[in-house]
């Protein structure tokens, strides 16, 4: 993952409704040797979680979040963890002896002494059997702040006056698992068909730009594709709620925060079964397709024409968002496992703060009180 200051991160927080509420520490870790052991860091744990009554760890394999479960496990603080796809069939067949060591060195008494894992979806907990923990599993999806896809007028108006005004809308990280290379032919297959509409490409790159713009250049369609790196905040929103749709052509995935957004944003999808959420479809969201060239240019060919299609499937994704994945659902699920697992405490662990440690920005997070 890129790295980022301090700085960045509480912008990217400042966006979030609540968060300001919310009590941030950082680790700082530096050099090979503190990345590979967390040795230093461990030393600070006590001070960091303070007087933890539940503790949320976010990934798998850094050694970061093998120390706090293992502190955890020490001073008696339960603690959940969310693996985040990192122990599907797919994730564990990759780099497949590093992990299997990491097992046998810790982590699977990390998560056998777990009070729970959260799964985003059934799909990833069924694909997560191989690990064979033999631990309570709940599934609980990601979710989105509906309060923050109310339109507003973008802050950069710069940005939105370079912006095509018939475009196709792809939001993710860059990288060879999002199907950047499908998408890429699926637009050349429908670019003659629909000469005026763009391509617009947003997000960090994660080892594939260099790839991608390649393919950019060998499509001789670069004048109608706008790479733009990351886009956040009022820029993104306007992005989304103004693109004809998202294409989301993923080779894999747990539980696309992107499609909530799309969804949040009235936004008509074409995703693949990969994305595993066929609820899309189901809700008449969207277009799950096939992950080839031709199956998607079909659905980009079937979306981009008809305007009918693409309000029925928007207001369909919107129900669907509002009904189910809005953070104030999600939220009340959590907490509810939380004080599940906490009522397991010694009287001596009365609820007094909830700490989520994340592997995104070796972070701690503590928080407000449960009760």
């Amino acid at each position: 993952m890129p790295d980022c200051s301090e700085a960045d991160l509480n912008d990217c927080y400042s966006c979030i409704e609540g968060f300001a509420c919310v009590e941030k520490r950082y680790f700082r870790i530096g050099g090979l040797i503190e990345r590979l052991s967390a040795v230093s860091a461990s030393k600070s744990l006590h001070d960091r979680l303070g007087q933890a009554d539940f503790v949320h760890l976010h990934g798998l394999w850094r050694p970061l979040l093998l120390r706090v479960a293992q502190y955890c496990s020490s001073v008696n603080v339960p603690y959940a963890v969310t693996p985040h796809g990192s122990a599907t069939r797919w994730a564990m067949s990759h780099k497949q002896v590093r992990k299997r060591l990491a097992l046998m060195l810790g982590w699977r008494r990390v998560l056998e002494h777990a009070s729970f894992l959260h799964y985003l979806n059934e799909t990833e907990r069924a694909e997560s059997e191989p690990l064979r923990a033999s631990v309570r599993t709940i599934v609980i999806p990601n979710g989105v702040s509906m309060r923050e896809f109310k339109p507003n007028e973008p802050t950069d108006r710069d940005f939105v006056a370079r912006l095509p005004q018939r475009y196709i809308l792809y939001l993710a990280r860059l990288n060879y698992n999002k199907g950047l290379d499908l998408l890429m032919a699926a637009f050349a297959r429908i670019a003659a068909a629909h000469p005026d509409v763009h391509l617009i490409i947003a997000g960090t790159d994660f080892g594939y730009e260099a790839r991608l713009r390649q393919l950019i250049t060998a499509s001789g369609l670069s004048l109608r594709i706008q790479l733009l790196g990351g886009v956040y905040g009022d820029n993104k929103m306007h992005l989304l709620r103004n693109a004809l749709c998202l294409c989301h052509p993923t080779r894999h995935e747990t539980f696309s925060v992107t499609l909530l957004e799309a969804m949040a944003s009235s936004l008509p999808i074409i995703t693949t079964s990969q994305a595993n959420f066929s609820e899309i479809a189901t809700a008449g969201a969207g277009i799950i397709s096939v992950a080839t060239p031709d199956a998607i240019a079909e659905a980009l060919n079937r979306l981009v024409g008809n305007d009918a299609l693409r309000a029925q499937m928007g207001a369909g994704g919107l129900h669907l968002a509002s009904s189910r994945y809005d953070l104030s659902i999600v939220a009340a699920s959590l907490t509810d496992a939380y004080l599940s697992a906490a009522q397991l405490l010694e009287p001596k662990h009365v609820s007094s703060q909830a700490t989520s440690t994340f592997n995104a920005n070796e972070a701690i997070v503590s928080g407000r009180k449960l009760r």
